[in-house]
């Protein structure tokens, strides 16, 4: 009967596990609103694009040697870890137990003064005895109704949840070092356009004063041009103080000591351009975002509690195998025993004050939200990836037409100072065009800067893979 019945539990246990039906996703759109139909772009190791070896290699530099993608990376194996730990649940327990024991024990007799039982008796009694035992024991809890394998579920679930976090952890700290070297390049040349144009003022402040001393200019002409020099030079540390306190940000984010970290200056970066997206679907972000893989893990994770929790309505059996031998000696004489025990045991919940209904509900209680959340998130990259594309075209127009009107900026200058110098303009009308243009220059650079920063989160919002 014990092989029937050994045959009979491994055929219940290999029955189907209990399910759970999650809620249907909601419709997303068939394409975008912006981003343009045509061949799939490749995101794949985006940054390399840019074509700029200072910022692969900070990336890469990053990637390795970030302090929290590494923490990270070691919770993920973590989780791995126990996701295999909680399988052992599945299979049976076998243990081998064994003992051995010896005692010599001599006392004196304490009839050794007797005179008429003294002569027929030793002096001392002594014992020499041993025990050998070796046991073999087995127990296995069958999963008839699938609970443990919605167990492992769960937790295997959870630890592709901390994959997928990771995952996008990496994703956004490789961002976050591209924005912050973006910044830095913009820092540089916004700094070398002050120093030009402060070079150009002290030059046009020569001239004023030279004019002023010869009695054709006022001495508010020549404090004003002076008033700007200084207003310039303020700026520029202001610049400055943003670089320094960036680079050390970037120090960090790659892992390395911000006291002697230093970016070499580079104030052409930003003037990098991307190729333009197209041909993703929003269908595409379910498997290129991570933070949605990690979202749709988390609703498998707690479909399988749910079943976990429906399973405790129901039997759960156990079988248990003892087998154990040994030799119990006394003296020179021995006792030799062996025995054997099976058992097979089942628990039924008859009664249990509501307390499995009620985790069955707060289980799908559970479900819902992450199924919610997930839903949500959806959304959430679909909107990022639309608003960033729309920014990424419309910082590209708005740049043509500050060019536009830097080009007339410059026009204007050009004739103010020619009217200046024939007379027929004032030194404030050629200080003012000037200004003009220098706004103009810095609202290029900032525009030039939030393109390619644009470019920097259309490439993560549809997913870009850093390796």
């Amino acid at each position: 009967m014990k092989p029937r019945f050994l045959i009979l539990a491994c055929v219940l246990s290999a029955c189907a596990t209990q399910s759970v039906e999650t809620p249907a996703m909601k419709h997303i759109s068939k394409q975008f609103r912006y981003l343009p139909s045509s061949q799939k772009s490749n995101i794949y190791q985006w940054y390399s694009l840019f074509n700029d070896p200072t910022l692969t290699h900070l990336i890469e530099q990053g990637i390795e040697h970030n302090f929290t993608i590494q923490a990270a990376q070691n919770r993920v194996l973590a989780a791995q870890s126990y996701t295999k730990a909680i399988k052992a649940d599945l299979l049976p327990t076998v243990g081998v137990s064994g003992n051995l024991g010896h005692q010599d024990i001599s006392i004196d007799n304490p009839l050794k003064n007797n005179a008429i039982l003294s002569p027929h008796l030793p002096s001392k009694i002594t014992t020499d005895d041993g025990l050998v035992m070796l046991g073999f024991s087995a127990s296995w809890e069958p999963d008839f109704f699938g609970q443990k394998t919605a167990d492992t579920d769960a937790v295997r679930f959870q630890s592709q949840e901390a994959e997928y976090q990771t995952a996008y952890l990496k994703q956004a700290i490789v961002a976050k070092i591209a924005v912050e070297y973006f910044q830095i390049s913009a820092h540089d040349a916004t700094m070398q356009l002050i120093d030009s144009h402060i070079k150009t003022l002290q030059e046009l402040h020569r001239y004023a004063a030279s004019r002023f001393n010869a009695g054709q200019a006022s001495k508010s002409d020549v404090l004003e041009i002076q008033t700007t020099i200084n207003k310039l030079t303020a700026q520029k540390t202001a610049v400055k103080a943003l670089r320094d306190e960036q680079e050390q940000q970037l120090a960090v984010l790659t892992g390395q000591s911000p006291q002697t970290f230093r970016l070499p200056e580079n104030a052409t970066a930003i003037n990098a351009t991307l190729p333009i997206l197209a041909g993703f679907v929003p269908s595409d972000l379910l498997q290129l975002r991570p933070d949605i893989l990690a979202k749709a893990a988390a609703v498998q994770s707690s479909a399988a509690k749910v079943a976990s929790a429906k399973a405790d309505l129901l039997p759960r059996f156990q079988l248990q195998f003892l087998g154990e031998t040994g030799k119990i000696g006394l003296s020179t004489d021995g006792v030799h025993f062996s025995g054997t025990l099976f058992n097979a045991g089942v628990q039924i919940p008859i009664f249990t004050g509501g307390k499995i209904r009620h985790n069955i509900k707060g289980k799908e209680a559970e479900l819902q939200a992450a199924m919610a959340d997930y839903q949500q998130q959806v959304l959430n990259a679909l909107q990022e990836v639309d608003t960033a594309y729309n920014t990424r075209i419309l910082l590209e127009k708005r740049l043509n037409e500050l060019q536009t009107a830097q080009k007339t900026a410059q026009q204007r200058h050009t004739s103010t100072q020619r009217l200046f110098h024939n007379g027929y303009a004032q030194y404030n009308e050629v200080l003012r065009a000037k200004l003009d243009a220098l706004q103009i220059e810095q609202e290029i650079l900032t525009a030039k800067r939030d393109r390619v920063l644009s470019s920097v989160a259309l490439y993560r919002a549809l997913g870009g893979k850093p390796q």
